[in-house]
């Protein structure tokens, strides 16, 4: 009997998660800002649809398409809140880790390379 040899994954450094609401206009912006900025490091985006009334479903379902080695996709039955959208993608990130960010970009990625800098400072 021989041992089968799996290659290990590389660690995912850092796992965005993003609840979408009626973002079907800018998530896909927001996705490929995150894409350009954080293109040198191990990192998986999850987008939490939080029952969109705007077709943000098949937008992100094409990002999944597009990019499918990074964009993961929950779909909520319904609309639970931002909270509770953002708790349940929380409880798909893989990585060491986590910032979540709204769908409009408010926030921008950008903003999370001193807050990463800082933690690895920390350890």
């Amino acid at each position: 009997m021989t041992a089968e040899r799996t290659t290990p994954r590389p660690a995912l450094e850092l796992s965005f998660v993003i609840p979408v609401y009626n973002g079907s206009q800018t998530i896909g912006r927001l996705v490929e800002r995150i894409h350009t900025v954080f293109a040198s490091m191990q990192f998986e985006i999850i987008l939490v649809n939080d029952g969109s009334e705007d077709d943000s479903e098949l937008v992100c379902a094409k990002l999944v398409e597009k990019l499918p080695q990074i964009v993961k996709f929950v779909q909520l039955s319904r609309n639970f809140g931002e909270h509770n959208a953002t708790l349940a993608g929380l409880s798909h990130a893989r990585g060491r880790y986590t910032a979540v960010l709204d769908d409009d970009g408010q926030n921008p990625p950008e903003e999370v390379v001193p807050m990463l800098e800082e933690l690895k400072c920390k350890e």
